[in-house]
């Protein structure tokens, strides 16, 4: 069955673990405890791919899991529920291509992704876009979203102060304790009857982004939607040297 087919897409615990360039026995342990999205479709697939970025970035496996989840949950509008991975600046490409996926598809990152990897002249692995979405982890504790362009934007003097986003704080990373994601509606409750809510509001953005970030001592920064074109990239190296031209759909292999 091709990749053209209806039926929806099933990955491995082995895929996931290659996307996410972990173990399999890592992968198995986050989707025990409900960190990726079931069944392991796609959305896992990315999730997972972000998951092993943050890893690789020095977060505990379980932390970076949670972490993924309130992002993916809380901080992007994607039709599928999870972080974008990126390809609005290739759309136009990649629809032009005779191979490209059907209108049903154009929703599968995934199928986009297979399409654009055939074509080298489009797309390049490990290339950065400007509308990749971006997390920036400030001193271990302040998390902050945008996406490449903004970042960038955001270094320029007269960079625009809504270019980048309070996501919300890690509690925990510096006491070797069980780290938690708190979100900034968790953290800065406010009244939306009150006439002053979203001056109020504004004001404790403009007060994270202005004052606190710019005084970091350190940064983490993770490009989320690159780390989950790379998780895609990782599974079409593997499915080229299994000899496996698609992948296949409807039947997922422990």
């Amino acid at each position: 069955m091709s990749s053209s087919d209806s039926t929806p897409l099933k990955f491995s615990l082995n895929d996931l673990a290659i996307a996410g360039d972990m173990s399999k026995r890592s992968a198995q342990l986050l989707s025990d405890e409900g960190l990726l999205p079931k069944p392991h479709g796609v959305a896992a697939v990315k999730r997972v791919a972000v998951i092993g970025a943050l890893v690789g970035v020095g977060m505990p496996l379980m932390a970076a899991g949670r972490l993924a989840a309130a992002l993916a949950h809380m901080e992007f509008n994607q039709y599928d529920g999870e972080i974008p991975a990126g390809f609005n600046d290739l759309a136009r490409e990649i629809a032009k291509s005779e191979d490209a996926p059907r209108m049903a598809d154009l929703e599968n990152d995934y199928l986009i992704h297979e399409t654009a990897f055939a074509r080298p002249e489009i797309y390049s692995p490990g290339k950065v876009l400007l509308s990749d979405a971006m997390l920036e982890i400030v001193d271990r504790e302040y998390v902050y979203v945008g996406n490449a362009v903004k970042l960038a934007a955001y270094a320029k003097p007269d960079g625009n102060i809504h270019h980048v986003s309070f996501s919300g704080r890690l509690e925990g990373w510096d006491r070797n304790t069980e780290i938690r994601f708190v979100s900034a509606a968790e953290i800065y409750v406010f009244d939306p009857e009150d006439p002053k809510y979203e001056s109020d509001r504004r004001h404790r953005e403009e007060y994270m982004i202005n004052h606190v970030r710019p005084k970091a001592l350190g940064k983490l920064t993770v490009n989320l939607s690159l780390a989950i074109r790379t998780g895609f990239d990782r599974l079409q190296f593997s499915d080229l040297e299994r000899g496996k031209k698609h992948r296949k759909k409807g039947r997922s292999k422990k």
